[in-house]
């Protein structure tokens, strides 16, 4: 800075300095800064005013921060724009000041674009002379020094604090090695306190020679500007054990662009490995969603072709008396038939679609009376053992349990090729989610490795020959299990056979309340009493369903109108002048659904009786307008029972219309 006269004006200015100094090393706070710098420009250069505006947003406006001396009054408007005009002049040229009569502008530089502007003002004529810019110059570099300050500080405060929040390890480490930064998360994971190992080279962490020789070649590449990992290292922790840790390395880079330190980032590589194996979880689960989605869809549209089937099946049987070769060929189809049903069983239990009727189940008494099943399932060359004592109640699908301990069993000859031991044992388990009855099935067979366990719920995945299995068997237990708001468990090593777990939670106490109604199974007789007139109005969008129940219905002396959509079964029924008494719909189908349709045709025929019919589970998303009391059909279902319902909504047809 250009000397000062070191006559009574000089020594004042270089004092007003000097405490401006002073005040700047030992302040921090922008406001108190600002405030005396207006304050010291006024004492040090003598004006009557001296007003600091920030620069705005836009960069053409600004806004006052501090004022010193007199009011400006009317003058405040010209002392902005002298501001503004400061701002431009320095952008367009780099003019650091402008003296104009009267006032003298200073801008107040910044790290990356101007803070702002210093403007001193005289009310008199007395021009600014050079000395007075210099020392407003200087006031203002010390103002833009202790605001770096100031915001070195605060950054540094708030990477601390952020470096401290993180649960990742933090080192910092110089050129040489030497550890001189160290959050709270490494001081977690090492044990070591912070006072103890600053200072300390990075090598006496590190364990084994060999080690740490790569450990300094990976410092030394990071020193060079390079980004480094992430790369496995184990190191001592302060108890004497050792951590594997996965280190990534990322060079410090100064301004001038000087690489003094590097910052070492560190993770727990067992936490690493759980975060991998929850991803993998995750991404199985989803996986699971959709194909068990893709399940409840194919069950569908294959529920419908196994109802053309056996439906025709059913009516050419009337048509083959006295054929027993043509008979016995049709017995193989129903057979076929009743294997492709078990298997769309299979699929909805998958995708958790298949309709439960859950009861107040004992599972050992389920488990001994399954005993006799079982020993005829697994052969004479397996030994059967199936233990358990007291009551163990569930509330779950009968069926359905059977299926997942026939399955299990299944799994289980099959890893047992040359005989072994098949024990099948139910009791109590106290889990963190509450007290859940268990199911264990375990078997002396060959075992499965790692790589096998993590799929084994996959469905589709089986480690059988073709032609031996379907890969549904594992994947149907674990539907059926999570359905029952249960889970499942399984042990297995290689040549040391394997143990499943099923836990369902302990019903004791609760009521039970059916999900579903089952139909009720009659003869065909009680088809023959249905009442020999009544007109049906069919809708359903798969054309080979629909011819079958047109033929089935008309068989049984009733009229027949049929639709293969809600809006086409309107349209019919514009010019139908008769009556309707039954609407037999499918539920889901395109733009309407069955029970949308059956709330347009009641307002036309109050006494209009409802069956619907379905493909999907009646427990369906699809199914939520489906009253609860309505009769309703699942796909496949036999003429016996479909003339039984139709003959009670024939019936209740008459006593609604008697009763009016």
């Amino acid at each position: 800075m250009t000397s000062i006269a070191t006559d009574a004006t000089g020594m004042k200015q270089a004092l007003a300095l000097d405490e401006f100094a002073a005040l700047t090393a030992n302040t921090r706070e922008p406001e108190t800064l600002i405030n005396a710098a207006a304050e010291t420009v006024v004492r040090a250069i003598q004006v009557d005013r001296c007003s600091i505006y920030r620069r705005g947003e836009p960069a053409c406006t600004v806004a006052l921060a501090a004022s010193a001396g007199a009011a400006a009054g009317e003058a405040e408007a010209e002392l902005e724009r002298m501001a503004v005009h400061a701002l431009g002049s320095h952008q367009d040229n780099r003019v650091r000041s402008i003296r104009t009569d009267g006032a003298l502008s200073v801008v107040i530089e910044g790290d990356s674009a101007p803070f702002g502007v210093c403007v001193a003002h005289r009310d008199s004529a007395e021009p600014f002379t050079c000395t007075d810019a210099e020392v407003v110059r200087s006031i203002v570099e010390r103002l833009a020094v202790a605001f770096r300050r100031a915001h070195a500080t605060r950054d540094k405060a708030r990477l601390r604090a952020l470096a401290s929040s993180l649960e990742d390890a933090i080192l910092e480490v110089t050129t040489d090695g030497r550890i001189f930064n160290w959050n709270d998360a490494a001081e977690k994971l090492l044990g070591y306190q912070r006072a103890d190992i600053v200072g300390r080279s990075i090598g006496g962490l590190v364990v084994a020679r060999q080690t740490v020789k790569e450990a300094f070649r990976a410092l030394a590449e990071t020193y060079s500007g390079q980004r480094r990992g992430p790369c496995s290292v184990t190191l001592a922790r302060a108890d004497g054990s050792t951590i594997g840790v996965i280190v990534r390395g990322e060079p410090i880079v100064l301004p001038d662009g000087r690489i003094t330190a590097a910052t070492l980032t560190m993770r727990d590589a067992r936490e690493q490995q759980d975060r991998r194996v929850l991803t993998e979880q995750l991404q199985h689960a989803q996986r699971m969603e959709v194909v068990g989605r893709l399940a409840g869809g194919v069950a569908h549209d294959f529920n419908n072709i196994l109802t053309v089937v056996a439906g025709y099946g059913e009516l050419l049987r009337a048509k083959l008396d006295g054929h027993p070769r043509a008979l016995k060929d049709l017995d193989e189809i129903h057979r076929a038939a009743d294997s492709a049903r078990q298997l769309i069983r299979q699929l909805l239990a998958f995708g958790r679609n298949q309709a439960m009727q859950p009861v107040l189940l004992d599972l050992a008494a389920t488990a001994k009376s399954a005993r006799g099943m079982l020993s005829r399932l697994i052969g004479e060359d397996v030994e059967l053992s199936v233990v358990g004592d007291g009551p163990v109640m569930v509330l779950a699908d009968a069926g359905q349990i059977d299926q997942v301990l026939l399955n299990l069993a299944v799994n289980a000859r099959d890893a047992m090729p040359a005989g072994g031991k098949l024990t099948v044992e139910t009791g109590v388990a106290q889990e963190a989610q509450g007290v859940f009855g268990v199911l264990t099935v375990a078997d002396t067979g060959l075992g499965m490795d790692e790589i096998t366990l993590a799929h084994i719920f996959e469905p589709f995945f089986t480690t059988k020959p073709p032609g031996r299995g379907t890969g549904l068997g594992l994947s149907t237990v674990y539907g059926i299990v999570k359905q029952s708001d249960g889970h499942i468990t399984v042990e297995s090593k290689p040549g040391r056979g394997s143990t499943f777990r099923v836990y369902l939670p302990l019903a004791a106490g609760k009521v039970v309340r059916f999900k579903t109604k089952a139909p009720d199974q009659k003869s065909p007789a009680a088809a023959r009493n249905a009442p020999d007139s009544g007109t049906v109005l069919v809708v359903e969008d798969d054309n080979a369903v629909r011819s079958l129940l047109r033929s089935v219905l008309t068989s049984s002396g009733l009229i027949v109108l049929d639709a293969a959509s809600p809006a086409e079964a309107l349209d019919t029924i514009v010019n139908y002048r008769g009556t309707i008494d039954v609407l037999l719909s499918d539920v889901v189908m395109p733009r309407h659904s069955g029970p949308e349709l059956a709330s347009n045709l009641m307002l036309r025929y109050p006494h209009l009786q409802v069956i619907y019919m379905s493909g999907y589970a009646r427990e369906d998303a699809g199914h939520r307008h489906v009253p609860s009391d309505a009769p309703f059909l699942h796909k496949p279902f036999p003429k016996a029972e479909l003339m039984d319902v139709m003959c009670k909504a024939l019936r209740a047809r008459a006593a609604s219309a008697a009763s009016v």
